[in-house]
């Protein structure tokens, strides 16, 4: 099997979704996000004839034993390597020009926050957890995971 890996950034590619679906999602408190499709082939098959979406394409597109990963396969990724099934969303305050973000409170203990900046500017921040506190800034189109 094959695995295409383009050479192209997907980080401009990915802030848009991640910051729509799964940041717009979570805080809104939904509990699940959801993509329409897993994987595709390169006609954005299968679907059905009546409803679907004949033009999603899937986290992945299979054409025959090649797998290439799509914009949806980094979306999920960005959040599913940090959030821990039966983690719970925990609120956040915004002062400032902050890049959209959401936080996560994973059963061992450990809190995930997710920011997504897109912007065309680098963008700096100030997280603060407890009596704790870091600077960060983020690249123009960028997606980080912070854990502590």
């Amino acid at each position: 099997m094959v695995i295409d890996h383009p050479k192209r950034s997907v980080e401009l590619q990915v802030a848009e979704p991640v910051t729509r679906i799964v940041i717009g999602a979570t805080t809104n408190w939904s509990r699940n996000v959801l993509l329409w499709n897993l994987a595709a082939d390169p006609s954005f098959g299968p679907h059905t004839s009546n409803g679907g979406c004949p033009i999603c394409e899937g986290a992945i597109t299979l054409d025959g034993n090649t797998v290439t990963r799509n914009v949806a396969y980094y979306t999920v990724g960005q959040i599913s390597r940090f959030v821990r099934p039966g983690a719970v969303r925990i609120a956040t305050s915004e002062s400032g020009d902050v890049p959209a973000h959401v936080a996560f409170l994973n059963r061992d203990g450990s809190t995930v926050l997710l920011v997504s900046n897109t912007t065309d500017a680098i963008q700096s921040f100030t997280i603060r957890s407890g009596g704790a506190i870091a600077d960060a800034t983020l690249a123009a189109g960028a997606v980080a995971s912070y854990v502590w």
